[in-house]
């Protein structure tokens, strides 16, 4: 975690099976994917799962694993991973996957 031109950086701890993107919408909101979704509200300092695999004694193991996050304003996101596709329209409050219904139109 940095501020100010990347000259003071601070540590930001995350459990090892979070290995993705970031995307901060700004200062304070931002995301994080890998076997999970996080959110921080505080820049970085803490995060909080918003979407876990069902299994959460095993994510490390299980499903889903995203490879990135973006939001194109603070409401409308997305989460992607190899064979899965997640969106939020309400800022990350819930999230759908869509990988399915996008497959099936690009198969037809």
């Amino acid at each position: 975690m940095c501020k100010f031109n990347g000259e003071n950086w601070n540590t930001a701890k995350l459990d090892a099976e979070n290995r993705g993107d970031f995307h901060f919408v700004d200062s304070k909101l931002g995301w994080h994917v890998g076997s999970s979704i996080m959110r921080t509200k505080d820049g970085g300092r803490t995060w909080q799962y918003v979407l876990q695999d069902k299994d959460e004694r095993n994510r490390a193991f299980s499903g889903l694993n995203l490879d990135g996050v973006v939001f194109a304003d603070n409401k409308r996101g997305w989460a992607w991973g190899p064979t899965s596709i997640y969106k939020t329209t309400d800022a990350g409050e819930t999230w759908t996957d869509v990988a399915g219904k996008l497959f099936l139109i690009l198969k037809n």
